[in-house]
């Protein structure tokens, strides 16, 4: 699709297409939400779930299941014909991006999300989970990355995050399972302390090696977290939130089953609230 002024495409499913679930061109204020987009793996370097390129702005990924796709659950960028603005990813499921990596310094490379062209990036209260690598982007742009569960790069060239060149952005209050692997403005793959050492980053965030994300069931896909939990009232409320409801006048302040978010910090980290 190209050029909308508005567009919602909600609960929706889409699988083993040949190339995306749902790709945007050139569209302005597009909203999806509580999709599930799997499967799409018939082009390893450029089946994705969901995303776009080509200058899309206002895009909403809300509340949705991404998995088993190829190249990467989400994915955006190609700068050719415009920059993609403001990019927003916010309370989603995202697991089992399935392309192995070739090149473990190129942020060019697959990735659970991967960014290669976007001008202002939130990665907000996301469970990131069982893929071969986390976040990838190669670009210098403003990347938010908040309140995210990041689990354990399944390929051994991958990242929890891999930002070559951040331009104004943050990572903060984010859970990352025991083996946490992040780039930052560099091709490092630093443990969390020796990266906030490094960068001031990810002050607030923890990894999983004192206390344990503790998964009802991770087999069976169940990402609720038990009491306990180092997840829960980890995090605190990201300004997409506040965002949103200045432009569309609506409060989505509650995680991807619907159960509101509290009125007032700590929030659970990723897509679940479960305290």
């Amino acid at each position: 699709m190209a050029g909308p002024q508005l567009t919602f495409i909600g609960g929706c499913t889409a699988f083993e297409n040949r190339q995306s679930g749902v790709w945007c061109k050139a569209s302005d204020n597009t909203i999806v939400s509580g999709c599930v987009f799997y499967d799409h793996t018939d082009e390893p370097g450029s089946s994705f779930g969901l995303g776009g390129q080509y200058g899309f702005q206002n895009f909403w990924a809300l509340f949705n299941t991404l998995h088993s796709n190829a190249a990467g659950n989400f994915g955006a960028g190609g700068t050719s014909v415009g920059t993609p603005d403001e990019v927003n990813i916010v309370g989603n499921l995202m697991y089992n991006q399935l392309t192995t990596l070739a090149n473990p310094n190129d942020a060019n490379e697959e990735a659970c999300i991967k960014d290669r062209g976007s001008r202002n990036v939130s990665i907000v209260d996301n469970t990131i989970i069982d893929n071969q690598s986390g976040y990838h982007s190669p670009v210098s742009t403003q990347h938010d990355l908040h309140g995210n569960i990041i689990g354990d790069p399944k390929d051994s060239n991958g990242r929890s995050i891999y930002v070559t060149a951040d331009s104004g952005g943050s990572s903060d209050y984010n859970v990352f399972e025991q083996t946490e692997e992040i780039g930052w403005n560099d091709n490092s793959r630093d443990s969390l302390s020796q990266h906030n050492t490094d960068t001031g980053e990810d002050a607030n965030s923890v990894a999983d090696t004192t206390a344990n994300i503790d998964f009802v069931n991770s087999g069976a896909r169940n990402y609720h977290t038990n009491v306990g939990s180092v997840v829960r009232d980890v995090s605190i409320e990201h300004g997409v939130y506040a965002a949103f409801e200045t432009l569309y006048g609506l409060d989505i302040r509650v995680d991807r089953t619907g159960k509101a978010r509290p009125t007032s910090d700590p929030w659970d980290a990723g897509c679940y609230q479960d305290t």
